[in-house]
Parts: C-alpha cells; sequence; structure tokens
C-alpha cells in the first residue's frame, strides 16, 4: 500500500512534506474505496476515520478517486515485478531445483525492500525483476555471476542500461542489510541437497 501511495502521490506532484493535516489519510481511504469497487468487495466510510476523528464524505472521496485513476491512467491491474521472475529464472538454467528457489526467494526478498524506495518507480516491472536476480545472484552465487549477466543481458526485452542503474542501486540498498535473509537462504538451499561439499549447479548455455 505504501508503494502504491508514493505512485500516486508522485503521479498528482504531491509529497509528504506539503501534505496537508488528514491529506494522506483522504488519499489512502480513497485507495481502499477503489480496491474495494475494484473486488467487489463491501466497503463502508463510516468504518474510516482521519486524525482528530473526522469522516470523509462520499462525494469527496469519489473526487479524488477520478484523480486516482487519471494519475494511474486507469491501469488499475498492475502488471508487478512478480510476474517476470519465471520468465528471467528460465534463462539461469539451474540443475537443482533448490537452487532456484534459494535464487527466486533472494530476489522477492530484494524486490520487497525496493517497493519502499521512491527512487525505484522509475523502473518497468521486467527490470526491477531481472535486476532482483542479478543482486541475489551475486550474493549467493558470486563467481556464476557473469555468466548469468551476460545471458539476462542477451534478452531482447532487457533494456541494458536500465538494468545496470536498478541493479547498481540495488546493491547500494543491499549494503544496510544484515545479510541474514541471503545466510537463511543459502542455509535452506544446501539442507538436503544430494551434492557433497559446496552448493554445485549446472549453467547450460
Amino acid at each position: 500500500m505504501h508503494a502504491i501511495l508514493t505512485k500516486i502521490m508522485l503521479h498528482l506532484d504531491v509529497s509528504c512534506s506539503k501534505l496537508r493535516h488528514g491529506f494522506y489519510d483522504f488519499i489512502a481511504i480513497s485507495c481502499v474505496s477503489l480496491a474495494s469497487k475494484l473486488s467487489e468487495t463491501d466497503f463502508s466510510l463510516t468504518d474510516f476515520r482521519g486524525d482528530g476523528g473526522f469522516v470523509f464524505d462520499a462525494k469527496t472521496i469519489e473526487r479524488m478517486e477520478y484523480a486516482i485513476l487519471g494519475a494511474l491512467k486507469w491501469r488499475m491491474r498492475s502488471i508487478t515485478p512478480f510476474s517476470f521472475i519465471p520468465f528471467f529464472t528460465s534463462f539461469f538454467k539451474l540443475k537443482d531445483p533448490l537452487l532456484r528457489q534459494a535464487l527466486n526467494s533472494g530476489a522477492v526478498e530484494i524486490i520487497f525492500k525496493a517497493q519502499t524506495n521512491v527512487k525505484f518507480l522509475e523502473f518497468k516491472p521486467s527490470i526491477i525483476a531481472a535486476s532482483a536476480l542479478l543482486s541475489a545472484s551475486n550474493e549467493l552465487f558470486p563467481s556464476q555471476f557473469p555468466c548469468f549477466h551476460k545471458e539476462i543481458s542477451s534478452c531482447l526485452y532487457v533494456h541494458k542500461e536500465n538494468m545496470l542503474k536498478c541493479y547498481n542501486w540495488m546493491e547500494e540498498m543491499g549494503k544496510g542489510s544484515d545479510g541474514s535473509m541471503f545466510d537463511m537462504v543459502s542455509s535452506s538451499m544446501q539442507h538436503g541437497s544430494q551434492c557433497a561439499g559446496p552448493a554445485v549447479f549446472m549453467f547450460r548455455k
């Protein structure tokens, strides 16, 4: 929800520092109202109150709904980076399912972290997915990273400069992480593996 609100405020040219008292709640409730209509779920404005106990009236909410729809160009069912993970994972040609699962889990975790950062909104979902997989592979399988990078870059649908820019930002974002997520992923990846010693996988060109 936070990422969606941030995207809407960017389209509406509204910053958090300039929001009037209660306006953020106003946008949030309008988003909830739109979501309820999309999912055909019952929604009552009386169930939501802003700071100070005030209630937003239906007409005001409806006007904000139209403003939000206009900012999003009426594209309510947005495609997310998660939709592209299986496609880009196929470029890695990982033989061991545990390794594939570890890579996907690492990429998903990176995407979740990135969605709260405003600067990632400039990238297409496909670029975010490809960059997240590269970032995860660099953490989990650093020796094979050049091969992974080459394979994904060979995809005709990938804008290489944007992917590199997004990847670099993800690497910067990861520097502040304690690495516990990757430790957990690596541990689960190696647990139950049929390989002796370090994790081994096949990379088919």
